[in-house]
C-alpha cells in the first residue's frame, strides 16, 4: 500500500484534493496515513487560530516608502529619457562628423612617421594601389608574427614548448616573410622631399 503526501494530506484538509473519496477511504484503512494526516490537522487548526494583526493607517505610507527608491519617480524616468537621448545625439554627430571629415581629407589613411638617421621626419608616399596592398600585407604579416611570438613567449617552460596546432601557423609565417622579401628591396618605399 502506497501512502498518501503531506501536500495530499493538506490538500485534503482544506477540501481542494481531486478525489476526497478516495482519500477518505485510504485514511479509513491506513494507519500511519492517519496518524500523519491527524498531526496535520492539528498544525494547521493552530494557525488558523492565530490572529490576524490589525494594520495602521500608515501602513500603505510604509509599503510606499519601501518600494519608492526601486519604482523611482517621474522626474527620474524624464531625466533617464534625456539622459539616453543626449546621449544617442554625441553618437549621431560624432559619427556624422567623422564621416564629413573622412569625406572632405580624400579618404587618405594615416601613415606612421618614420626617423632618419639624422633624425629628421620621413613619410612613405602610398602612391600606387600595390604600395597600399603591400602595406596592408606586411601590417597583418607583423601582427601574426607578434601574436605567434607572444603565445611562444608566455608558454610554460615547464611543460615545454608545444606548438601543435601553431606549427602550421608558424610555417605559414616563415614562407610569408621570405615572399615578402622576394617583392621588393629593403627602402622601396618612395621618400617625400
Amino acid at each position: 500500500m502506497q501512502h498518501l503526501t503531506e501536500q495530499e494530506l493538506v490538500l485534503h484538509h482544506y477540501h481542494d484534493d481531486e478525489s476526497p473519496a478516495a482519500i477518505a477511504e485510504h485514511l479509513l484503512a491506513c494507519d500511519v496515513c492517519r496518524a500523519e494526516y491527524n498531526s496535520i490537522r492539528n498544525v494547521l487548526a493552530l494557525v488558523d487560530e492565530m490572529p490576524v494583526p490589525d494594520r495602521s493607517d500608515a501602513y500603505g505610507e510604509q509599503v510606499w516608502s519601501r518600494l519608492r527608491w526601486k519604482l523611482g519617480n517621474e522626474r527620474d524616468r524624464a531625466r533617464n529619457w534625456r539622459t539616453a537621448l543626449a546621449a544617442a545625439a554625441v553618437l549621431a554627430i560624432v559619427f556624422f562628423a567623422g564621416a564629413l571629415w573622412h569625406a572632405r581629407s580624400g579618404g587618405q589613411a594615416i601613415v606612421p612617421v618614420q626617423q632618419t638617421a639624422a633624425g629628421q621626419a620621413k613619410l612613405p608616399v602610398l602612391q600606387t594601389p600595390q604600395d597600399r596592398v603591400l602595406l596592408v600585407v606586411v601590417t597583418d604579416h607583423l601582427g601574426n608574427s607578434e601574436r605567434m611570438l607572444t603565445d611562444v613567449a608566455n608558454a610554460d617552460a615547464r611543460q615545454g614548448i608545444n606548438l601543435g596546432d601553431d606549427q602550421k601557423r608558424a610555417t605559414e609565417l616563415v614562407a610569408g616573410t621570405q615572399a615578402a622579401n622576394c617583392l621588393g628591396e629593403p627602402g622601396a618605399w618612395r621618400e617625400t622631399e
